[in-house]
């Protein structure tokens, strides 16, 4: 399902901002910190989204850049390990979700839910 733009939901009585790349692949969570849970495919163990815990709390605790950044960095390393052994078609799916990364962060910037 390349290209289906990503889906950004933001519980504002629970502060969890849901992620989604859309992908139509049953997801599984993987905790990644106190604060990152990384939802993985599955089938393929790409990314399929993400969710934060307490963003508004996170963003005040930490820089907002720095929560960014490690959502960022964390997806990006679990795109690289499939990389390396990477068909042209997974090659294309990591390329897109790291699109869809990228917009994520402009809209959840664009609707303030957390500080540029």
């Amino acid at each position: 399902m390349a290209g289906a733009s990503p889906k950004i939901d933001y519980d504002k009585h629970g502060d969890v901002l849901y992620v989604t790349f859309n992908t139509g692949e049953p997801s599984y969570c993987e905790e990644i910190d106190d604060f990152l849970l990384l939802e993985l495919g599955v089938f393929t163990r790409l990314p399929t989204g993400f969710r934060i815990i307490g963003l508004k709390e996170q963003a005040k605790r930490l820089h907002s850049r720095i929560m960014r950044q490690k959502a960022q960095d964390v997806i990006k390393i679990q795109l690289q390990k499939h990389k390396k052994r990477a068909t042209s078609r997974i090659e294309n799916e990591i390329l897109d979700r790291q699109k869809k990364l990228r917009k994520v962060f402009r809209e959840i910037k664009k609707e303030q839910l957390i500080e540029a």
